[in-house]
């Protein structure tokens, strides 16, 4: 059904549309919402208020906000204020919380609806969940700067390959302790290589990348 028959509907015509349309929104994994041409948020589907653990008063309108984290909340905005202004599709990658505080990663889009005048009616949007692709791509950026390393400033002439094993696609492999003549733990030369202190390896080797 496109935006023309949508606007010549009767009221109880459009009343039973939008109880099709939500129906089907709760059917999908992702968040659905819907939004107002001024911005506001005017529906969440069911996987929103399940993954928030917020209620509608807490998110309509600008409410929803509140889950999005402050590191990538002036980012948002800025992107959906230019999409409310231009018209063009709205796109943003940020984090998420969830109803037991936390954050996952998640790409958010939107698209307007428009009447035959090309006057924007409502604006539709997702968001999807890519933690997991976002965890795949920093482990596989790390393993990839492990092998990219050069010599150690140490052993000239020993390569990487020499100190760890070979390194597989899959996190976690390296683990093992460097040869005896190196005299040092894989991790203590990957944390030279890396300007890692402690904390920062504890992480890594937390989230599989050694």
């Amino acid at each position: 059904m496109n935006h023309a028959n949508m606007a010549s509907m009767h009221q109880p015509e459009k009343d039973s549309f939008e109880i099709s349309y939500q129906e089907l929104a709760n059917a999908v994994p992702q968040m659905v919402w819907t939004v107002k041409p001024n911005g506001e948020a005017d529906y969440f589907n069911r996987r929103w208020y399940e993954y928030t653990g917020l209620r509608p008063d807490g998110s309509l309108a600008w409410g929803w906000q509140k889950v999005v984290h402050p590191d990538d909340l002036e980012k948002t905005r800025r992107k959906w204020t230019q999409a409310l202004r231009t018209g063009e599709p709205f796109e943003v990658e940020y984090r998420l919380r969830r109803f037991d505080e936390v954050y996952r990663w998640f790409i958010g889009r939107a698209l307007p609806v428009r009447d035959k005048e090309d006057r924007i009616l409502k604006w539709v949007g997702t968001c999807t969940d890519i933690e997991e692709k976002k965890r795949e791509a920093e482990a596989f950026a790390a393993r990839a700067a492990i092998v990219e390393m050069p010599d150690h400033p140490r052993w000239p002439g020993l390569k990487m390959q020499n100190v760890f094993p070979k390194l597989s696609r899959t996190p976690g492999a390296v683990r093992s302790p460097a040869p005896q003549v190196v005299g040092q733990h894989n991790d203590e030369v990957l944390g030279e290589r890396l300007g890692l202190d402690k904390d920062a390896l504890a992480k890594l080797r937390q989230d599989g990348v050694i």
